[in-house]
């Protein structure tokens, strides 16, 4: 099983092209005037039942007091200032904590919403049962958020995306920070060649990409079956990424 992925010339330049790209930026925003709304955040869940997805239940924190609870009622706590959440979640399997006191910071009106769905995601994926590959772990997740993105019409989530992907790549050639940051390289361009592939296609194979990830939700594939079966890899993912960057 790969943990990290090697720096090379390809990485070096598509990090130059996207440092140099004035088109790639991550939008600023009025911190100050932004405010999250739990119930909003609440109803994030609702997207899946508009996909046909069901979610599994998962183990929380509600009251200090750990139980196995719907994702729709994930515990979440508000700060003083409503400008960001915690989130605590658990392993159904076995009850270890997944993220303790995960703090989502609500740099813009959008960036709560988005966060909730890609942890939620990370609730029905990240266990021994549906992934062989540990550089995928974020794959799913940010494939996800980025289908959230576009319903709510927030045209900017890829190349907030793509700024990431660029700092990470610097982070290659940190010993430290490696194994995180190939994690993320990997699964973030494997996820974008996901969501062009998704996008190029007709609504009969959305529904069956769709159809995939209940499967794997239900752990009764891998998430590797889920790429092999529309030609995923990391190899391809990098050479795609460039007409996505065009298409954005």
């Amino acid at each position: 099983m790969e943990k990290i992925i090697e720096a090379d010339n390809y990485l070096h330049n598509l990090q130059l092209d996207i440092m140099h790209d004035d088109s790639i930026k991550s939008r600023e925003f009025d911190v100050e005037n932004s405010r999250i709304n739990e119930e909003i955040l609440k109803q994030q869940v609702y997207f899946f039942d508009e996909l046909g997805l069901k979610l599994h239940r998962i183990y929380t924190l509600l009251d200090d007091v750990e139980m196995e609870l719907s994702p729709q009622y994930i515990a979440i706590d508000l700060s003083k200032d409503n400008r960001s959440i915690t989130m605590s979640i658990f392993d159904r399997d076995n009850g270890d904590v997944l993220y303790p006191d995960i703090d989502i910071r609500n740099i813009n009106n959008y960036t709560p919403r988005i966060n909730y769905i890609h942890e939620l995601v990370h609730t029905q994926v990240d266990n021994r049962f549906n992934m062989n590959n540990i550089l995928n772990k974020e794959l799913l997740p940010i494939f996800m958020e980025l289908l959230y993105s576009d319903r709510i019409k927030y045209d900017n989530r890829v190349n907030d995306r793509l700024v990431e992907l660029s700092t990470a790549i610097g982070y290659l050639y940190d010993p430290e920070h490696k194994e995180e940051n190939s994690r993320y390289i990997y699964s973030v361009l494997q996820a974008l060649n996901l969501y062009r592939l998704y996008n190029r296609s007709n609504e009969e194979v959305k529904k069956e990409i769709i159809r995939y990830i209940q499967l794997l939700f239900n752990r009764d594939i891998y998430l590797e079956e889920l790429l092999d079966k529309y030609n995923i890899n990391y190899d391809n993912s990098k050479v795609n990424l460039r007409e996505l960057k065009q298409s954005k």
